[in-house]
């Protein structure tokens, strides 16, 4: 314990500057029901991006292509390892992977323009099974001022509550994968990493040498305290559990649950609205009526259904159909608070 408190924690430098250029766009954080080394693992493996995040980070079918990843420093105990991408995209000069232990994972991408953009990603265990995720995008300008792109939609203007959402789209691709993963070869009970698995292309370097590390740096297992029983979880079958949202981050989050409330409110409001809306359409149109009947001299002949409504009338139904539909909107929002289910076979 001793030594832990005397090592520096592993800060974002960009953020610890005074510079105008910098961007911080909003933190996020969000219970993942799968193992630390699991999430360390993926985030140092760029090649799953265009096929885990199909749709939001390019193609799986045309974006996902052969590059090397050459190490640029040595492998350390206290301090990691990282590796650049090569080659890059056109309009980047280079991008790098700096895993710096034992809870940080750098990813820096330096643009042709002089922009940076910088996803910090930290993850520390909680128990067997699961993991937490705590990271944000870090952009810097470049000399003219023109700001990076960021990840995704991820970077666009939007308040934070909605940035806590959306974030599902985008981890829930991958946490079909790596929670049924890590049950899968847990399973298997092969101690060696390198045997239980086939990582022959050079894209596979940076998961080796974490793995290599994990193993032979870092005691190849998370050292959990005496009371609690290590086993893993079994492998959950329910997509509302797997996908939950709530007990992952909503119930501890101030400004979802904040968010919550009003959308929930404005989804009250919105239905009370469409009602009244109707109501008054309702009365226009019997106004209207019982005035025709009552100006025709030959009343009994005349259906009320002859009668062409008012304006008014159509104004009401027409409210009303567009405030309950705006309540059926933030209704279908507010979900997102609680569970996001993900399937990729519907995602093409």
């Amino acid at each position: 314990q001793q030594e832990s408190q005397l090592r520096k924690p592993r800060l974002i430098p960009e953020l610890e500057s005074d510079s105008d250029r910098v961007v911080k766009l909003f933190w996020n954080i969000r219970d993942l029901p799968y193992g630390w080394d699991f999430f360390m693992e993926n985030v140092a493996d760029p090649a799953h991006v265009p096929v885990s995040h199909h749709g939001i980070m390019g193609s799986r079918y045309e974006d996902a292509k052969y590059y090397d990843m050459p190490g640029l420093r040595e492998i350390s105990t206290q301090e990691g390892f990282s590796f650049a991408i090569n080659p890059t995209v056109e309009k980047v000069a280079e991008a790098i992977h700096d895993f710096q232990p034992p809870c940080h994972l750098r990813i820096v991408t330096n643009y042709n323009d002089g922009g940076k953009l910088i996803l910090a990603l930290y993850a520390i265990p909680t128990r067997p099974g699961w993991c937490r995720h705590i990271g944000c995008q870090v952009l810097v300008k470049n000399e003219a001022g023109k700001t990076p792109e960021g990840l995704g939609f991820f970077a666009l203007p939007m308040p934070i509550w909605l940035g806590h959402v959306l974030a599902s789209v985008f981890l829930h691709q991958d946490l079909v994968f790596l929670h049924y993963q890590e049950k899968i070869l847990a399973r298997r009970q092969q101690q060696d990493w390198l045997k239980t698995v086939y990582t022959p292309n050079p894209q596979d370097k940076m998961v080796i040498t974490f793995r290599q590390w994990f193993k032979t740096r870092a005691g190849g297992k998370i050292p959990w305290d005496s009371g609690i029983n290590d086993q893993l979880p079994n492998a959950e079958l329910d997509k509302k559990q797997l996908f939950d949202v709530w007990s992952t981050h909503t119930k501890d989050c101030v400004v979802c649950q904040k968010a919550l409330t009003n959308i929930n409110r404005a989804v009250v409001i919105s239905y009370g609205a469409a009602a009244l809306c109707l109501l008054i359409g309702i009365v226009m149109d019997a106004r209207a009526v019982a005035f025709k009947m009552a100006m025709t001299t030959d009343a009994v002949t005349i259906s009320p259904f002859k009668v062409i409504p008012p304006t008014g009338f159509w104004l009401g139904i027409a409210g009303a159909i567009i405030l309950a539909t705006i309540g059926y909107s933030f209704k279908r929002l507010s979900r997102l608070f609680y569970v996001y289910e993900f399937e990729h076979s519907k995602n093409d």
